[in-house]
């Protein structure tokens, strides 16, 4: 993991910043390493995601809602990130019982987060009362106060015992994440589950995501036309998320099942696949992605080694590998020859294992 990490340290621009999802077993050695390799001025946050909504009777002590998405920045004063678009529910609290002709506004905190006995001063309400400061003080100087009451940002209320700070709509471009992600917006491991097997007919994987959650780090963390690494593809979740939200990608995966599932996924979300995000991105299909392999630098050698059927043809493969292969550094191929005598004196399946070896 370590070496991982510091390969897409370098890889990460300036501005860019690293997801990883995590359980609680490991997540705090992790985060030490992160520390280590990021530096911990680099540290965003630490996300619970609530990923499930079903309770194991089966574990001894608690039954584990969560998982950790632990979020660095390659440099923190460059991060780019981005609000979330905001919903109904985000603007409940808007109201205009003063028909204010700027629209819907909410009250606004006017205290101090701080002790700050400069800002600590009385305000006379239009009545000719007096209003004590908080404890705090003000958020404001007094100068700043009285502009804002002339503009009619700040207002009293009702009997003059307080000011009133409005906060307009109109002016809100998004909303800023908080750190706990609940299932109703993210998704569960059983909806992603729904989601494969939708797709596929079953599932193959034990802890996929769903589609809601990377949706979510993507509109965060990166713009249109960026670029979206996940050197653990699995299923694809990430690639096919990114290609519908209009993100360039580069997925990495080992295993054989990127031929079974990831591929033929990508391939399904080009054609318009409409499960998932789609609908919320309004996802109609398009667009193109390469799949090639990496070639296996001996793969070829140790093929045509079991290939040979005969000394002489098993010479013709040692010249070549002279040539071309790349062999282990305590090897001497020149002194490795089918004119050794001991290496004469080995059977034929014997010389295959030695050389298969180099």
């Amino acid at each position: 993991m370590k070496n991982r990490l510091e390969v897409a340290k370098e890889l990460l621009t300036e501005d860019g910043s690293i997801w990883i999802n995590i359980d609680n077993n490991e997540s705090h050695y992790l985060n030490v390493l992160l520390d280590s390799i990021f530096e911990r001025k680099n540290f965003i946050a630490d996300v619970i995601w609530n990923h499930t909504k079903q309770s194991k009777n089966d574990e001894r002590f608690f039954s584990r809602h969560y998982n950790h998405l632990l979020v660095y920045a390659k440099n923190k004063d460059s991060l780019d990130f981005y609000d979330l678009p905001r919903t109904e529910k985000d603007n409940i609290n808007y109201k205009n019982p003063d028909n204010d002709p700027k629209g819907l506004w909410r009250a606004g905190d006017v205290r101090s987060p701080n002790l700050r006995p400069s800002l600590k001063f009385d305000i006379e309400a239009p009545d000719g009362s007096v209003i004590s400061p908080p404890k705090n003080g003000w958020r404001w100087s007094k100068e700043s106060i009285e502009k804002k009451i002339e503009t009619g940002e700040i207002i009293f209320k009702p009997g003059n015992t307080n000011i009133i700070r409005k906060i307009y709509l109109s002016e809100q471009s998004g909303r800023t994440p908080e750190n706990i992600w609940y299932s109703e917006d993210t998704g569960t491991t059983r909806e992603a589950n729904s989601e494969l097997k939708s797709l596929f007919g079953t599932s193959i994987f034990s802890t996929p995501k769903p589609e809601k959650l990377i949706k979510r780090i993507i509109q965060l963390a990166t713009k249109n036309n960026d670029i979206v690494l996940d050197f653990f593809m699995g299923s694809g979740t990430t690639q096919a998320v990114a290609h519908k939200m209009r993100r360039r990608f580069i997925g990495i995966e080992q295993m054989d099942y990127i031929t079974d599932v990831s591929i033929p996924r990508l391939r399904k979300v080009i054609e318009g696949e409409q499960g998932g995000v789609s609908n919320d991105v309004n996802w109609q299909g398009g667009g193109s992605f390469v799949y090639a392999e990496l070639h296996s630098l001996n793969e070829e050698y140790l093929q045509a080694i079991q290939d040979c059927s005969s000394t002489e043809t098993l010479e013709h493969v040692i010249d070549k590998m002279k040539t071309s292969a790349y062999l282990n550094f305590k090897v001497d191929l020149d002194k490795v020859t089918t004119q050794d005598e001991n290496f004469k004196s080995l059977s034929l399946a014997e010389q295959k294992k030695c050389l298969s070896k180099c």
